[in-house]
């Protein structure tokens, strides 16, 4: 009797401190574990290039801002954010939160605002993040061209869109060969192309 309550007892120690695995192993809150860019966004966050929000969230199907995607290339390329040209931009001064960055981003040539203007609340979008992408990492330029039925020649994003769509980054909107340069980028899609380009071994 007394062994078995030795037993029970030993079995109710090792069940109070054995380790909780949780089967998402979740960053956020918010990201399941079936979630179509959950590796994804895990990659990143694991890299320490994305954070997310203080209540634990990503907010995955929220617009990416302009300021938040030049802050996630910032980090991806590791770019030193000291002693950088004073940014040139109307809309921004030294009291905004990622002055720093948006004066990195200029200066690196990635993001130039337009106008004058950076912009930085404004969401990124398709098209726009297709540039930042091949201005960050620099691709060669293909051979070839990948023609999307909503991009043509004439349209201001096409070479980049071109290009992150020869090198796999992008594939577009399979059901209709579109590509929706016009159309804000999520988070998560952001996330998901970033981690092409970081990965693309285990991502594309």
């Amino acid at each position: 009797m007394k062994i078995g309550k030795y037993i029970l007892s030993l079995v109710l120690v090792f069940t109070l401190i054995a380790p909780v695995v949780s089967a998402d192993s979740q960053q956020f809150t918010d990201v399941s574990s079936d979630f179509w860019a959950e590796k994804e966004i895990e990659y990143l966050a694991e890299e320490g290039i994305i954070l997310g929000y203080e209540d634990g969230t990503f907010r995955p199907n929220e617009t990416v801002k302009r300021s938040q995607a030049a802050s996630m290339i910032v980090e991806a390329l590791d770019l030193d954010t000291t002693n950088r040209p004073a940014a040139d931009f109307k809309d921004i001064d030294n009291s905004f939160h990622a002055y720093d960055v948006a004066a990195t981003v200029q200066d690196e040539g990635i993001i130039g605002g337009r106008d004058g203007h950076f912009m930085p609340n404004n969401a990124l979008t398709r098209g726009q993040m297709a540039a930042v992408l091949n201005r960050s990492f620099d691709f060669e330029q293909p051979e070839g061209t990948y023609n999307f039925a909503d991009v043509d020649e004439e349209d201001t994003f096409y070479n980049d869109i071109s290009t992150i769509a020869e090198v796999g980054v992008t594939t577009g909107y399979s059901e209709d060969n579109t590509f929706r340069p016009n159309n804000e980028t999520t988070r998560a899609q952001f996330s998901v192309f970033l981690a092409r380009v970081l990965d693309s071994e285990k991502f594309v």
